[in-house]
């Protein structure tokens, strides 16, 4: 008596090979689209972070400016009244930002890139003694200066962006 066999037959092992050709196509291809959003993301953040560090940095440039003229304000100064009396008048920064004056608050605002600005607020205080600082920091945030739009559409495969290799034969 001969046993029947059972063969796969080459039909299925076909099949299986293009279901496997087709999940690997379909991944990779899904990985080329995180790592590209990923890279779009750092960038974005690199820069924000690059702006960010330029905002306060001409802050800081602007807060000892603002330090010298205070301390001058105090040696020049006979009492609090005077010290005070000097803060109305405007300071002198140069062209480098507009600061507001308002009594013994002192604003001034960086832009950090083209959406945002850095807010920097500081009340100016008459010291006790020697030694004591001329002002309290009161605020220093980043202010959005648009709108906030929401960004729904996921590009997949981007012809501009992928390498033309066909140029290289």
């Amino acid at each position: 008596m001969k046993k029947k066999r059972r063969v796969i037959g080459t039909g299925i092992s076909l099949i299986v090979l293009i279901f496997v050709i087709v999940s690997l196509v379909t991944f990779a291809a899904l990985a080329m689209t995180s790592a590209q959003a990923d890279y779009k993301l750092s960038k974005k953040l690199a820069d924000r972070t690059t702006d960010y560090n330029k905002a306060c940095k001409q802050s800081n440039q602007i807060l000892e400016q603002i330090d010298a003229c205070l301390a001058s304000w105090y040696e020049e100064a006979a009492n609090e009244n005077e010290y005070y009396g000097k803060l109305s008048e405007r300071l002198e920064l140069g062209d480098t930002a507009s600061v507001e004056i308002d009594e013994s608050r002192i604003t001034w605002e960086n832009p950090v890139g083209e959406e945002q600005i850095l807010c920097t607020v500081i009340m100016a205080q008459y010291p006790d003694g020697e030694g004591e600082p001329f002002y309290e920091m009161l605020e220093c945030k980043v202010i959005s200066d648009s709108s906030w739009e929401k960004e729904d559409r996921i590009p997949v495969l981007n012809k501009d962006e992928l390498p033309n290799y066909r140029e290289k034969e």
